[in-house]
């Protein structure tokens, strides 16, 4: 895998999904700076509230596709099955969610949100063509169509689709339509650069096969989703939709880095992780490199978005938000733990260990769903906390499936955060001091960040050309020299 990493098709693979996940995480930005000064925090949580509805479904679609991936030998019958699967289960859940919308509803206490799932119901029946066709492409590590189907969804689909409906007064219709024809364009460019067109000749045994992988993944996914959405139906139902908004915006902003370097990270090393599932050397291999540049890339910004939250806040969503600052900070806390769990999820998926995953991801949504309860006593801010330990117990025990396949040892495991958590000391630090100069000295928010977050690069900068081996790690370098800068 290392050796596949390496040169100019290792790098071209990296180019070109943070290209498209990119585009992707840049319109969702766009649209969230335009949005947040358009709708009102209310408005934001009824979308939210919404979204978690929607969200089950796109979970089974996503359990669909790694079927195809991970498998040794993928045969016609198995596509078959994946698009008969997603075809049926678009329909059914679509239908499910347009029965449902009332109770939903009824347990957000907003009436608005039924309006809103059935409309975005559609958006399962347009996702659901592109699934065997984006399987097959990451299978296949033609990453290049993938990034060009993720821009096409963005410039063509998503902000034209978004930012026009907003114009005309449309509200929070906006944002659904946003996501309904970016998802679209996206499925409609996938199906075209496919080789494979859409066919569902299948077998019974095709279909066993794949339901079998879909299933174990559905259920970790399942419970993975219900964690990561278990603190929106504790403020959904046990706040206003205001607070909803408010909480969702700062889950929303401190996810952007996790997602982008997690899906990124996913796109390209789950298809060859699944080559090497066999291989346990490489296995190790890989994923201490992972642990250890998630530590270093995540440590830092958690650091810094945690001294310069008030700043990030009133830059991306303008003023009117600043309660979301404090929620934001603490959530930020976690940046770690929730980018680097998703290493451990992806290795269990490549080694078809995905059973193991699903219970492990069921107690990380039970210690959610309490820690939420439990804290929202204290408002957003206590959800927040609540949530962190939940994901510092949920990072420990998948790094502890992560151990068992790869027989790496907790020492070793440990020892590969110490490099992150140096820098994160350092440039906190700077961030910190230099921001609170700068507000001393009336700066306004957007020249408070810049200038912050320019000086703790050049520190960073500065170290690393001194000490390059300190600073950056035997990974660091090995990333820098083999996928980064090879020729």
């Amino acid at each position: 895998m290392s050796s596949e990493l390496s040169g100019p098709r290792g790098r071209a693979w990296v180019t070109w999904s943070s290209l498209g996940l990119g585009a992707t995480g840049l319109s969702q930005f766009v649209l969230l700076a335009a949005f947040a000064r358009i709708l009102s925090p209310v408005d934001f949580g009824v979308v939210t509230a919404a979204l978690v509805v929607i969200g089950i479904g796109r979970v089974l679609h996503s359990s669909i596709g790694p079927a195809l991936v991970q498998r040794d030998e993928l045969r016609r019958e198995h596509v078959g099955a994946a698009n008969l699967l997603a075809c049926g289960s678009a329909v059914a859940m679509a239908t499910a969610v347009c029965v449902a919308a009332p109770l939903a509803a009824d347990f957000f206490r907003h009436e608005l949100v039924a309006e809103l799932l059935r409309a975005m119901s559609a958006l399962y029946v347009v996702q659901a063509l592109g699934v065997a066709p984006e399987a097959l492409l990451q299978r296949d590590m033609r990453l290049r169509e993938l990034a060009i189907a993720e821009v096409l969804g963005v410039v063509i689909g998503g902000l034209p689709f978004g930012i026009g409906m907003a114009l005309l007064g449309l509200g929070v219709q906006a944002m659904a339509g946003a996501i309904i024809a970016q998802a679209a364009v996206k499925s409609a460019a996938l199906v075209w650069m496919c080789s494979t067109r859409p066919a569902f000749a299948t077998t019974r045994a095709a279909v066993r096969e794949v339901t079998r992988f879909s299933f174990g993944v559905f259920v970790a996914g399942l419970c993975n989703y219900a964690a990561s959405q278990g603190d929106n139906l504790v403020v959904g139902r046990a706040m206003p939709a205001a607070a909803l908004g408010v909480y969702g915006r700062a889950v929303q902003l401190m996810s952007m880095p996790a997602m982008f370097l997690g899906e990124v990270t996913d796109r390209v090393a789950f298809p060859l992780l699944s080559r090497v599932q066999h291989d346990r050397a490489q296995l190790r291999l890989a994923y201490g490199r992972g642990v250890s540049l998630v530590a270093c890339v995540m440590a830092p910004a958690a650091a810094a978005s945690v001294a310069l939250a008030p700043e990030i806040v009133r830059v991306v969503l303008g003023p009117g938000w600043d309660e979301v600052a404090p929620t934001f900070a603490v959530l930020s806390c976690g940046l770690v733990f929730r980018t680097g769990y998703k290493l451990s999820d992806m290795l269990a998926r490549a080694t078809g260990t995905v059973y193991a995953r699903a219970w492990r991801q069921a107690i990380f949504a039970a210690l959610l769903l309490l820690g939420a309860w439990i804290g929202s006593g204290g408002g957003t801010v206590g959800v927040a906390c609540g949530v962190i330990v939940a994901l510092a117990i949920n990072y420990g025990l998948m790094a502890w499936l992560s151990l068992i396949t790869t027989g790496m040892r907790w020492p070793e495991f440990f020892a590969l955060h110490l490099r992150g958590l140096a820098l994160a000391t350092l440039l906190g630090s700077v961030c910190w001091g230099v921001g609170k100069a700068m507000r001393a000295a009336g700066a306004p928010a957007v020249v408070v960040l810049l200038a912050s977050l320019l000086v703790a690069f050049a520190v960073f900068l500065a170290c690393a050309r001194w000490a390059p081996r300190r600073v950056l790690g035997d990974d660091g370098i090995w990333l820098w020299r083999n996928v980064v800068t090879a020729r």
